[in-house]
């Protein structure tokens, strides 16, 4: 899959931010020449989201990034303010761990240059024209770059998604809220408090860097909103002074939520806050869109392959079904966060309280294995190395389950060779013996045909 010339690529990604960036790195493991193409010539220093869950951790570790254990983590997570314990996560990342946004992108830009991509900085993409052999994408100088496919990781304010004459469907806003990381001054630690009709919330980032969050019914969005504000606001809601810390990022959000129609158009997609966007409620955006990134990837290193076109459309089919459920969650708990039905947030912490189901529910929501496409192309959920390990009636190997997540993976019978187990290339369980609707064959050859080359896997007997 090499570079036919200097300027001709496989895939194109506009945007080397960590969905973009995460996309070059997963698809330049498997062979693909890759250009990022990135507007900003340094990576920027605002800190935005920094909570990543198992499911990107998992992502994480299967591109081999470096470092990933030394992280702070933690074992409870929230839902809507009210606290959530993922010890039971099935994963071995189980918890919440923290990764400043900046640090995220430069880890995973060097983990694709590493395997092979090329990131070319301040150079932002313009427009992009459909050729019979892929697509030409430009750049504000006119120079052009060519490529079999385009992944428009740009960002909400997407130029590859406007080129596509694509005006995405809306949730309206109803609801503002400001969010500010400071430094210098000491701040106690709060999960969404209320103060008549204000909310707070203060964390840390890092050890140096504390995020403040306000609502107010006074907000709006759009006027100026300064630090001084912040301050006023902040001593109001709480009583605590902030004035004699150092702002370094200053933002305004709301609940309105976006999602595109169609995830993609002939050669082109989209992905992460391109394809769709929403109040960030525990890393909803940036998770959501590394598992984008990680689904669109194995898919597109497989169309090159010779994967028929029909592999394509799954993306958006799966994403746009485990994006619809993910900002219903996001909308239902900032409903009960900053709301006014006092009775209704009652209940919801009565539910989460008496259920054991509901927590456990919510807890995998939380590590973002909720996800599973039996609605769209009847995908079963992403395979655990422990369900990995019942399947086979042993531990795997080293080897078997490092491939888990990275290869296609078939689980034999011990006696018969009979297929027990498919399992795709990101992990999620494409059949199992029993499953009514489809035979083992038909799933093979859906999900692998000669372009994937799947790991077998022999079960030990059960005798």
């Amino acid at each position: 899959m090499a570079a036919m010339m200097a300027e001709r690529w496989d895939v194109i990604v506009a945007g080397g931010g960590p969905v973009g960036s995460l996309l070059a790195a997963a698809l330049a493991g498997q062979g693909v020449s890759v250009l990022v193409l990135e507007r900003d010539v340094e990576i920027s220093g605002q800190t935005r989201a920094s909570t990543l869950n198992s499911r990107s951790m998992e992502i994480l570790s299967a591109l081999d990034v470096p470092g990933l254990d030394r992280l702070p983590h933690a074992m409870t997570g929230h839902y809507a303010g009210f606290p959530v314990d993922l010890d039971g996560i099935d994963s071995p990342w189980a918890g919440l761990w923290k990764l400043p946004q900046p640090d995220l992108v430069r880890v995973l830009r060097d983990r694709a240059v590493d395997a092979g991509a090329t990131v070319r900085t301040g150079v932002a993409v313009t427009r992009a024209q459909a050729r019979s052999s892929g697509v030409v994408a430009y750049d504000a100088a006119g120079r052009t770059y060519e490529s079999v496919y385009l992944v428009g990781a740009d960002g909400a304010e997407s130029t590859v998604r406007a080129g596509l004459g694509q005006a995405p469907l809306r949730v309206p806003a109803d609801r503002h809220m400001i969010r500010c990381d400071v430094t210098g001054v000491a701040v106690a630690p709060r999960r969404f408090e209320r103060h008549g009709d204000m909310v707070a919330t203060a964390g840390p980032i890092t050890s140096e860097i504390t995020r403040l969050m306000l609502f107010s019914p006074r907000y709006r969005a759009t006027g100026e909103f300064t630090f001084e504000d912040v301050c006023r606001d902040w001593h109001e809601a709480t009583g605590e002074r902030v004035d004699e810390g150092e702002c370094v990022w200053l933002d305004r959000f709301s609940n309105g939520c976006t999602t595109v129609r169609e995830w993609s158009a002939g050669n082109v997609f989209l992905a992460g806050d391109a394809a769709h966007d929403q109040p960030p409620v525990g890393g909803s955006s940036l998770n959501a869109g590394l598992q984008d990134a990680h689904n669109l990837a194995w898919k597109l290193a497989a169309l090159l392959g010779g994967a028929p076109r029909e592999l394509a459309a799954t993306y958006g089919l799966e994403r746009a079904e485990a994006t619809a459920r993910m900002q219903r969650s996001v909308r239902e708990q900032e409903a009960l966060i900053f709301g006014p039905d006092l009775d209704r947030r009652a209940a919801a912490r009565d539910r989460l309280e008496r259920s054991a189901g509901f927590r456990r529910q919510v807890a995998r929501s939380i590590a973002g294995l909720d996800a599973h496409y039996m609605g769209s192309t009847l995908t079963g959920p992403r395979l655990s190395p422990r369900q990995l390990a019942r399947a086979l009636r042993r531990s795997p190997l080293p080897s078997e389950e490092a491939a888990l997540g990275r290869q296609g993976v078939i689980v034999t019978g011990d006696r018969t060779g009979d297929p027990l187990l498919v399992v795709r290339p990101d992990g999620h369980v494409a059949w199992v013996a029993g499953h009514p609707s489809t035979g083992p064959s038909t799933a093979v050859d859906r999900w692998f045909g000669d372009f994937v080359k799947p790991i077998v896997m022999n079960a030990r007997s059960s005798d």
